[in-house]
């Protein structure tokens, strides 16, 4: 195998792969046995043609051709370790001569890891903040508690805000009944934010039997199109109100809960909130060394291709978030008023950071030698195990070497920063 390296701008490479006639005779001896099951040829059973014979009637050709990407998938990570060249994404290939009898030659264009000159990150400006505990925040979550346990009550009183009702509703736009817009004898919680602006407020004081119309307007970002911004009438019709009553904070309402007590209730809401308040003060501070490193240290101008798979996984990643809130892809595009070519061009920048950021902790990684112990990744996918062992299809991703390679990289980026954290003293 002889192999040719032109370095190209943007951290890319092209290799000229050059297989001589006898590296390839294993393969298109392959080739043809592939070919020869599915062919049916008179007097020969199926795989069992002679390569003489099948060679008339497919074409010496058709048999090299089939024998192509084998022999990419072999050479091509053979010249890449005798280059001793950083690869950092899928490359290019392209046949330049496949002629029977003849070294088979092709070339991979290819990008690499671009070259990194680490500054001096050993004295970082950034500093971990630690953030005060959040009282607002717990009593929101005792109060969402009580919620979870509330009980209701029939009162014959004005409704008000945190009631429930029983009522019927219609909306109307232009005078014309809209479609979803209508209910009978729905219950609903009577807290504001929960429906378009004035929707709920406009229950508050309504009695058994009252009947009104309120003047609402749809937002002007609502899901429909059709509706922003445009004014509608409700007509409301209570049927009966209901208190909601909140249990007492007690021992009693913490053992509803499975805690002993009251004490042992809040003490586990409150250790919860601090490891909330960690982790937040730990990604800012991730982000914020980050963005410092990426001023310090110098990297090369990325690979056009490598951008562009960054941008691809990016545009999946929104897609799969977009679903997720049942929306359709093409039209939160036609609501952004975007297509997907200036979507991926607004993507860029983010990419270029998102990838220059990965390399430069990957370069840092090997700088201060962070490793980390082949238990501790085991213990962490052990975890996931017990976590999510109930579903074969998600036990075959934890146990993939991929999710391994996600793992191990999560916990040296995880020990990177601790090691860095030194450096902001």
């Amino acid at each position: 195998m002889k192999v040719t390296v032109e370095q190209l701008p943007k951290s890319t490479v092209k290799l000229t792969i050059e297989v001589d006639v006898a590296e390839c005779e294993s393969f298109v001896k392959k080739a043809a046995e592939r070919i020869s099951k599915e062919v049916s040829i008179a007097g020969f059973r199926k795989g069992k043609v002679p390569y003489d014979i099948l060679k008339q009637h497919v074409g010496e050709g058709a048999i090299y051709e089939e024998a192509f990407q084998a022999i990419v998938n072999d050479t091509y990570p053979k010249a890449i370790e005798q280059e001793k060249l950083q690869v950092a994404g899928r490359a290019n290939i392209e046949t330049i001569k496949l002629v029977p009898g003849n070294p088979v030659i092709f070339a991979a264009t290819a990008p690499l890891m671009p070259k990194v000159t680490l500054g001096n990150y050993k004295k970082l400006k950034t500093k971990k903040k630690a953030k005060a505990f959040d009282q607002k925040k717990f009593e929101r979550t005792m109060n969402d508690l009580r919620k979870m346990r509330a009980s209701e009550k029939l009162v014959d009183r004005a409704a008000q805000k945190g009631d429930k009702a029983l009522l019927d509703f219609q909306v109307k736009v232009d005078g014309v009944a809209i479609e979803g817009g209508s209910a009978l004898k729905q219950m609903l919680l009577l807290e504001e934010g929960q429906m378009i602006p004035g929707f709920i407020e406009g229950t508050f004081g309504m009695k058994k039997g009252d009947e009104k119309d309120v003047n609402v307007t749809f937002p002007e970002n609502y899901h429909k199109k059709d509706l922003q911004s445009k004014p509608a009438v409700v007509h409301f019709k209570v049927h009966d109100v209901y208190e909601v009553v909140l249990p007492e904070l007690n021992d009693e309402f913490a053992k509803m809960l499975n805690f002993e007590s009251l004490k042992e209730l809040e003490l586990e809401i409150k250790q919860n909130i601090e490891k909330e308040l960690e982790q937040e003060s730990q990604q800012e501070f991730d982000s914020a060394v980050v963005k410092e490193l990426l001023e310090i240290c110098k990297c090369d101008d990325l690979a056009d291709s490598l951008v562009e798979e960054e941008i691809d996984k990016m545009i999946r990643e929104l897609e799969y978030d977009i679903a997720n809130q049942g929306l359709n892809f093409d039209d939160y595009l036609t609501h952004l008023k975007r297509t997907r070519e200036e979507m991926r061009k607004d993507f860029e920048p983010k990419a270029q950071e998102r990838l220059k950021a990965a390399i430069v902790m990957r370069e840092l990684a090997v700088e201060e030698k962070v490793t980390v112990p082949g238990e501790e990744i085991e213990k962490e996918l052990d975890e996931l195990r017990k976590a999510y062992g109930s579903s074969p299809e998600m036990l075959a991703r934890i146990n993939s070497h991929g999710m391994r390679d996600n793992v191990e990289n999560n916990l040296i980026h995880k020990a990177l920063f601790k090691k860095l954290a030194e450096y902001t003293k």
